[in-house]
């Protein structure tokens, strides 16, 4: 408590105080004001008359006038000036004062006590403000889902936030903090980053435009690596002292899935293409099917007349006089007529190829005799400068023996065809993984790439009298009864086609 003391202070020569903003009072020994300029008066609300002679008791609220006695206690026991708070709360508003207190001493006893108080609410409103607010920035630094630093000039990061340490590998942010943000970049990419900072904090504001966008390989603290997007920014405190603050995400997924998407683009646009082949292929192939019914039903016709007619002029000239049939010979007719006969033989074989390249045909597949079926392929006459070698080891088949023995056929003229100096013409048999497999090979000239490609195309050939046919039909006959066809060869050591069947005697 304040003690009473007699004194001979002349307070009124305090009254230079009275203009000054700030509340100015002097409490004597007891406790009582002997002094308040305007201003204190004005917060008290009360004329000076009133607060004169008062006690903070009488004035105060009851927290506010304990508070200043328990101040005014302090400064009389150390005997020298104090600063402190102090609050005030009435009719709702708060308010808030910075006070400095000071002993008035005299005949070396502390005799009464000089205060000034500055309201301090609106910086103190401020200061609260801040306060939330740096809470706030700081809550949605946490919530936000990208990783955030910042870094100093010398590349120390200053702060960072849960998910920066997430994504690096750290356990707590408190780890990185003070690390140096180099650190965190992938060698393939330090370089180009340190020169990039470089550049942004020796540049000014109009000069290096921000913010930056980019992406870096980081590292964990593993040092594993991953894909990242920074988005930069600078920032200055009032000294001008520049700094970074760096937006950080991983981007791994979102490159990955953006390859799948230009691999899957890239595929559909593949099958597109392909889709798009076939459908012209098919509509070529139905093109080609009309006219190959056509032309087949509109040579079939006159073709067995011209044959009928040559069988009864064969028939004919075979009833006629020895002296006529001895003219004709010396004349070369026996082998103009074998002549005929071939290519009569050669153009029905062209209209049988074209009738079954457009006719829907159905397999009538039953237990059919192999080695029967590679004999009746064979034509009625073969080159003498062509050696026939046979290795049935299939003997029986499940298929369509006709459709079977077409396709074989086929085959084997072909390869006679490709031995116009002769040659050995090989037909092999045999049964292996659930399949029938029967192989044609010839010693001939080959095929050379640009007919492999085009091979089993309709109307492709590489031979001077050829149609383009024979093959088409092979490959139909065989895909019909739900087996393959496959050839190998080289130019200048023959071929060999490898026809496989389903084995369904099993």
């Amino acid at each position: 408590m304040l003690g009473a003391r007699n004194t001979s202070v002349d307070w009124g020569a305090l009254k230079i105080l009275d203009a000054l903003p700030d509340l100015v009072y002097a409490k004597d020994s007891r406790g009582i004001h002997v002094f308040a300029n305007s201003a204190y008066c004005d917060f008290l609300s009360l004329p000076k008359e009133s607060v004169i002679g008062k006690t903070d008791a009488e004035l105060l609220s009851p927290s506010l006038a304990d508070a200043c006695l328990a101040s005014d206690e302090l400064v009389l026991q150390k005997g020298a000036p104090i600063k402190v708070e102090e609050r005030e709360t009435a009719n709702g508003r708060e308010r808030f004062f910075e006070t400095i207190k000071a002993p008035i001493i005299l005949d070396g006893g502390v005799v009464a006590i000089l205060g000034i108080s500055r309201d301090i609410t609106h910086y103190k409103m401020i200061e609260r403000r801040l306060a939330e607010s740096e809470k706030n920035c700081r809550l949605l630094i946490e919530m936000c889902p990208d990783a955030i630093f910042h870094v100093s000039p010398t590349g120390e990061i200053l702060l960072a936030n849960n998910r920066a340490a997430e994504i690096t590998g750290f356990g707590d942010p408190s780890e990185i903090i003070g690390t140096s943000a180099f650190d965190l970049v992938s060698g393939n990419d330090a370089q180009r980053i340190r020169e990039l900072a470089d550049r942004a904090f020796a540049a000014g504001q109009s000069a290096f435009k921000f913010p930056l966008s980019f992406e870096v390989e980081l590292k964990r603290q593993d040092g594993s690596t991953f894909e990242a997007n920074i988005s930069a920014s600078a920032i200055e405190d009032g000294s001008g002292s520049r700094s970074i603050i760096g937006l950080v995400r991983d981007i791994t997924l979102q490159k990955k899935a953006k390859a799948e998407l230009v691999s899957y683009s890239k595929e559909l646009e593949r099958t597109v293409e392909e889709r798009t082949a076939q459908l012209r292929e098919k509509e070529r192939l139905a093109a080609i099917g009309e006219t190959a019914t056509m032309v087949g039903h509109d040579l079939r016709n006159p073709l067995q007349a011209i044959v009928n007619a040559f069988y009864i002029c064969e028939m004919e000239m075979k009833r006629a006089p020895r002296e006529f049939q001895e003219t004709a010979k010396m004349m070369g007719l026996p082998a103009l007529i074998e002549t005929i006969r071939r290519q009569l033989a050669y153009m029905n074989k062209i209209v049988s190829d074209l009738q079954d390249f457009a006719r829907n045909m159905v397999p009538m597949p039953a237990t059919s005799d192999l080695c029967q079926i590679i004999t009746d392929s064979f034509p009625s006459e073969i080159p003498d400068n062509i050696k026939v070698v046979t290795d049935l080891r299939a003997k029986s088949i499940f298929a369509d023996g006709n459709m079977l023995m077409r396709a074989v056929s086929n085959l084997v003229s072909n390869a006679i065809q490709a031995m116009p100096g002769g040659g050995t013409l090989k037909i092999s048999t045999d049964r292996e993984d659930g399949a029938v497999t029967i192989s044609v090979s010839d010693t001939g000239c080959g095929i050379g790439a640009n007919a492999m490609t085009n091979l089993f195309k309709p109307l492709f050939t590489s031979k001077a009298n050829g149609t383009g046919m024979g093959l088409v039909v092979v490959k139909k006959m065989v895909e019909l009864q739900g087996g393959t066809i496959n050839v190998e060869s080289a130019v200048g050591n023959g071929t060999t086609f490898t026809i496989r069947l389903p084995d369904k005697q099993n």
